[in-house]
């Protein structure tokens, strides 16, 4: 089902055989803290295909969905690339998504991805792009998310924090090898140099 319905920003691998997709909300400190896992499983995995869906938590986080919103229009308007610099700069200055100042915040992030914030609001304030965070909600409740972030590996869910890294990397190295998909392994963590 994610194969086909986690159409989200994507960077990595242009191959699906080894796919991860992240369901994340922008207000979430543990998200926050699994941005540097995801961006080291992607140095070590560069053949992995990785998805980002929306999961904003609005019962507890007043800002998240207005953030997806956003996001999706930054995507639209900038594509992949300008999305995963916006989500960096709003994921670094993520203290600010509170009702008083996230405007300014996002605005910030919308800048330094290179997009005009007044079109990004623009298209933010419109029924589809709240229907597109929607739809990749109701996505990851249908495959039983229930917090955020949750990592997929090909389908299988993982929790993104409190794993250690290492048991992470053992987990989609199975799951490519049940899967038969051929995956280097990753670089052993950080060796000395001699």
């Amino acid at each position: 089902i994610l194969q086909t319905q986690a159409t989200g920003p994507s960077k990595g691998g242009a191959s699906k055989a080894i796919e991860l997709v992240e369901f994340s909300d922008f207000e979430c400190p543990h998200c926050k803290d699994a941005q540097p896992i995801v961006a080291k499983l992607l140095a070590d995995y560069p053949s992995a295909h990785f998805v980002y869906q929306d999961f904003p938590l609005s019962q507890i986080h007043t800002e998240a969905l207005k953030a997806s919103t956003h996001g999706y229009c930054v995507a639209k308007a900038g594509g992949n690339d300008a999305f995963f610099k916006f989500s960096d700069a709003l994921f670094e200055s993520q203290a600010g998504l509170t009702p008083a100042s996230s405007d300014q915040t996002l605005k910030d992030a919308e800048t330094k991805a290179g997009q005009d914030p007044a079109k990004i609001a623009a298209c933010a304030a419109t029924p589809a792009a709240k229907e597109a965070v929607d739809a990749s909600r109701a996505l990851g409740e249908r495959v039983g998310v229930n917090q955020t972030p949750t990592l997929f590996v090909n389908g299988r869910a993982l929790p993104l924090t409190g794993i250690p890294y290492e048991m992470l990397q053992k987990i989609i190295e199975f799951q490519a090898k049940l899967d038969g998909v051929p995956l280097p392994p990753a670089p052993p963590s950080a060796a000395p140099a001699p």
